[in-house]
């Protein structure tokens, strides 16, 4: 079954295909269901079947009936020589790398974040951020701790924690 539905109109030669939507909803998943009857080494050739698949959300998964797409022209896409990115919530998409966090490496314009469920990278562009994933890259040893409360992260790291009556600053 093709996933993409690539289709070449008759009339204008325009090609079109169909790549997934996520909602933040489709990120609501278990480190369990992530992992269980992994596909292994299959390659989408799109960042945003790849994310499916990690997601359960292609046809035959456990979470199929969660997929959203939407028709998209091949001229609209954002690639590069490897693949076409997807676009996703930027907060559902860290809270997940967060809940499997192993260690994060930067080069000119890129972050490499690598998971226990796999490698994510970040590309920034002039226009937006774009992210690839790989889930044949998978770390075997995770840092972040199970349930790590996302928002209170995300807090901190944008410096807005709050003193308590009773804390020391030394």
């Amino acid at each position: 079954m093709p996933y993409n539905k690539l289709n070449i109109s008759d009339v204008s030669n325009r090609i079109t295909l169909e790549i997934p939507v996520f909602q933040d909803n489709v990120f609501d998943i278990t480190t369990e269901q992530i992992l269980a009857a992994s596909r292994g080494d299959r390659n989408f050739g799109s960042c945003a079947f790849e994310l499916a698949d990690l997601l359960k959300l292609l046809p035959g998964q456990s979470r199929s009936h969660q997929l959203e797409t939407r028709v998209s022209s091949l001229q609209d896409l954002f690639t590069d020589d490897e693949t076409y990115y997807c676009r996703c919530p930027r907060d559902s998409t860290l809270r997940l790398i967060t809940q499997h966090f192993v260690s994060i490496q930067e080069a000119p314009g890129r972050l490499y974040i690598q998971t226990d469920i796999g490698l994510f990278t970040i590309i920034r562009t002039d226009r937006r951020l774009l992210l690839r994933v790989n889930q044949n890259e998978r770390a075997t040893d995770v840092k972040a701790p199970r349930n790590q409360d996302y928002d209170s992260l995300k807090k901190c790291a944008a410096g807005l924690w709050r003193l308590r009556e009773g804390d020391r600053i030394d």
